[in-house]
């Protein structure tokens, strides 16, 4: 019997792979957000040799906030953000980090 996929390999065409890396496995534990969902301060962890910066975006793109951040613990005022949904990326030197937060 045949399948179809014999004829197309014996016809030779082209195959195509695929091939998916992950640069840094340990950059989530690099990188703490907490508590989610945030109220009034966003708490970040940020273990890092060097600085990195931080983008608050609303869910169209927007920007709603940039900060620099310092290895170590910090914490993020957002009680002036209106609730909802955001998106957070923290760039640093090696990684890119993204998350989903919700702010009450």
């Amino acid at each position: 019997m045949n399948n179809g996929i014999s004829t197309w390999i014996s016809a030779g065409y082209p195959t195509v792979k695929t091939v998916t890396a992950v640069e840094n496995l340990n950059a989530t534990k690099l990188i703490e957000l907490y508590p989610n969902p945030a109220n009034n301060y966003l708490n970040v962890s940020f273990e890092s040799e060097s600085t990195g910066k931080l983008f608050l975006f609303d869910l169209t793109g927007k920007v709603i906030r940039e900060e620099f951040l310092d290895p170590g613990l910090q914490s993020i005022d957002v009680s002036g953000i209106p609730k909802g949904m955001y998106i957070i990326k923290i760039k640093s030197d090696k990684d890119v980090y993204t998350e989903k937060i919700t702010i009450l």
